[in-house]
């Protein structure tokens, strides 16, 4: 696990609260229960709140697809990714952080989208997301819209950190913080 001190975007550690913290299979029974878990706690912020929960649901489903680990469930057909997710409150904003193994190969084709999206406005992002919905899907039946979804919802550019852990195998973190 990545320092929490070391990520950028992370502000003091004492001026934070732990709103979330899970480490597992992030499975569709496992995406519901903690998304309860995020509206109970951020409901004396319903605005943000709801934004919270919409990006946490769609890191959690890159997750689900695209980690390198892997783990066979009766939740889901087949295997779901398995990763790690702390959302912490702040003052001003919340903060979402997750942590998964990302094959190496995959490197490249991550980063650059994401250096991509954080290229554009809003509207640049926008079009994008039109211009991606009119590709073929992708393996897991979806349109490579989730990364520039969080984009246009935080409103804020997407921090990512990689970290070699094997030879073959990385791990990819990414930070979003979304204004209260």
């Amino acid at each position: 696990m990545t320092e929490i001190q070391n990520i950028p975007g992370i502000k003091n550690k004492k001026k934070r609260k732990l709103i979330l913290s899970y480490t597992g299979s992030f499975d569709s029974l496992t995406r519901i229960k903690l998304g309860q878990i995020i509206t109970e706690k951020t409901r004396d912020n319903p605005n943000s709140g709801r934004k919270v929960f919409k990006i946490f649901m769609e890191l959690a489903l890159n997750i689900y697809y695209y980690s390198g680990d892997r783990f066979n469930n009766d939740n889901d057909s087949g295997s779901s990714g398995t990763g790690t997710i702390h959302i912490y409150e702040e003052s001003e904003s919340y903060v979402i952080m997750t942590e998964n193994k990302i094959n190496a190969e995959n490197i490249a084709h991550v980063t650059e989208k994401i250096a991509k999206i954080n290229s554009l406005d809003r509207n640049g992002l926008r079009e994008l997301k039109r211009d991606m919905t009119r590709l073929p899907r992708n393996t897991y039946g979806g349109s490579n819209i989730g990364l520039i979804y969080v984009a246009l919802i935080s409103a804020h550019p997407i921090e990512h950190k990689v970290i070699k852990i094997k030879k073959n195998y990385y791990s990819f973190n990414i930070i979003v913080k979304i204004k209260k």
